[in-house]
């Protein structure tokens, strides 16, 4: 919506471009009424647009600026969870005759890892009764290890 700040925007740029507009006309010493109208609608326009332009590009990039980290870590969880299941492959196949498990940091073995979003992680702990627990990818802190 339009709120009261642009709104104030707005009619100050729409004040500065008449301003800026009708004395260049003048300067020029234009004596054709329709090519003076032209000029000031041309200047005015430039005048108003211009500033207008140049904060929604601003906006945009702000915008851009909060969201692209977002964007650019969308695959932080689905990437921990490739290289800890390549790196069990990798153990599986070098110590085929060993068991290879995969631990939290309480040394509690992991059974099941699932991505719910970029930035969550869920684990089903290896328990008699199952035990479902929910990490941040920041607290992403699992082994690997041969037994």
């Amino acid at each position: 919506g339009m709120s009261i700040k642009r709104f104030v925007q707005l009619f100050v740029l729409y004040f500065l471009s008449i301003v800026i507009a009708v004395p260049l006309t003048n300067l020029l010493k234009v004596d054709n009424a329709l090519l003076s109208y032209f000029i000031i609608s041309v200047v005015g326009y430039v005048t108003l647009t211009l500033p207008l332009t140049i904060m929604t590009i601003k906006k945009e990039k702000i915008k851009g600026s909060v969201f692209m980290p977002e964007y650019a870590d969308n695959f932080k969880a689905t990437g921990m969870i490739n290289a800890l299941i390549e790196q069990f492959n990798q153990l599986e196949k070098e110590y085929p005759n060993q068991q290879v498990i995969i631990l939290d940091e309480h040394q509690q073995r992991i059974r099941d890892i699932k991505k719910i979003n970029s930035d969550f992680i869920q684990l089903t702990l290896d328990e008699a009764m199952p035990t479902i627990r929910f990490i941040h990818a920041n607290q992403f802190n699992l082994t690997v290890k041969v037994t």
